[in-house]
């Protein structure tokens, strides 16, 4: 009874879940090269402006990194960012996006839901404009396909009119962004 209670004791711990969780994830790692863009309409990744992005992930236990290059007009740049599925989260400089914001640290949260990774990354809260966001990855069918669906929060506060110092309440909104990206 004792080896019982005292196996029950581990299984419930965070470490031990978290092993256990990342037994049953599926495997994201691979080179992946954007070629749609569904965000209220859907773009082929055809435009010579449109930037060209490709991830590269590597996924060992709990840490996932995500190399992410991204050329555009001609300009190449690489960002990397790590991740950890076992809930200690991370701090980052920046995150995949196609039009990188100049923005502080991210700090986020990362676990896996079912076959998803989730992110969730919390506004810095600093000004009177912040947004929450999370990021879902998941295989598309055959394992061929990687999606990225970003879910932003928009909370605005306050803000001025025109010249005067009027402030108004603001609902919140959200936008959705779907990202697909195809092995390479």
């Amino acid at each position: 009874m004792l080896v019982l209670s005292v196996a029950a004791l581990f299984a419930g711990s965070p470490r031990v879940r978290a092993q256990s969780q990342n037994q049953s994830a599926p495997n994201l790692s691979g080179t992946w090269e954007l070629v749609e863009d569904h965000s209220g309409l859907t773009m082929k990744v055809k435009d010579a402006d449109f930037p060209r992005v490709t991830v590269v992930i590597v996924q060992e236990g709990s840490r996932i990194r995500i190399t992410q290059k991204q050329i555009k007009r001609g300009t190449e740049t690489v960002e990397e960012y790590s991740y950890y599925t076992d809930g200690r989260g991370e701090t980052n400089l920046g995150r995949v996006e196609l039009y990188p914001r100049s923005l502080p640290k991210f700090a986020s949260v990362s676990g896996w839901k079912k076959e998803r990774l989730l992110i969730t990354y919390e506004g810095d809260g600093s000004s009177a404009a912040s947004a929450d966001r999370k990021d879902e990855w998941r295989l598309g069918p055959n394992d061929g396909t990687l999606i990225l669906t970003i879910s932003t929060l928009f909370r605005v506060s306050r803000f001025s009119v025109g010249s005067q110092s009027e402030t108004r309440e603001r609902s919140p909104t959200l936008e959705k962004r779907k990202l697909i990206f195809s092995r390479r």
